[in-house]
């Protein structure tokens, strides 16, 4: 066999083996968001949240914010603060189209409240720009105090 043979056999082998596990891990995400959905409807809050971040990254579905929305808002009101903090995500970033900083507020606020680090922080930073929120620096470091005491540094 000549050297170029070679590696167009090499070459050959490795994009077979390359769309054979792309395959498989195509049909083992579809089966984990399938399997998020269930369990989603049945009212698990994880699953919720975890449908609703599919959603919002596009991740074994197509990008849905409107949908995103919905599930993370099943979540969060079964308190689980990482909806909560995604929910205040969504209206403070302006990636997803939909900002309203009296929103992220509400959502960063409650999560916040539960001692979500990250969502301290964002806290902070909507009292110190005055963000859907009276300006207040004074809070605002208090917020920020907390926040790096939960471990959350930026």
């Amino acid at each position: 066999m000549t050297k170029a043979n070679y590696f167009s056999v090499l070459a050959l082998s490795l994009m077979c083996c390359f769309f054979s596990l792309s395959a498989q891990s195509d049909t083992l995400f579809d089966n984990r968001f399938n399997a998020w959905k269930k369990k989603a409807n049945s009212g698990d809050k994880r699953a919720q949240y975890k449908l609703g971040v599919a959603y919002l990254r596009g991740n074994q579905t197509r990008v849905n914010v409107d949908q995103a929305i919905v599930w993370l808002k099943k979540s969060a009101s079964q308190k689980y603060t990482k909806a909560m903090f995604q929910l205040g995500l969504v209206y403070y970033d302006p990636i997803y189209k939909r900002k309203n900083y009296k929103f992220a507020y509400i959502w960063f606020h409650k999560a916040a409240r539960a001692n979500h680090a990250a969502s301290q922080y964002y806290l902070s930073k909507l009292y110190f720009d005055g963000l859907g929120v009276t300006r207040d620096i004074d809070v605002a470091q208090i917020w920020a105090k907390r926040s790096k005491k939960g471990g959350y540094y930026d």
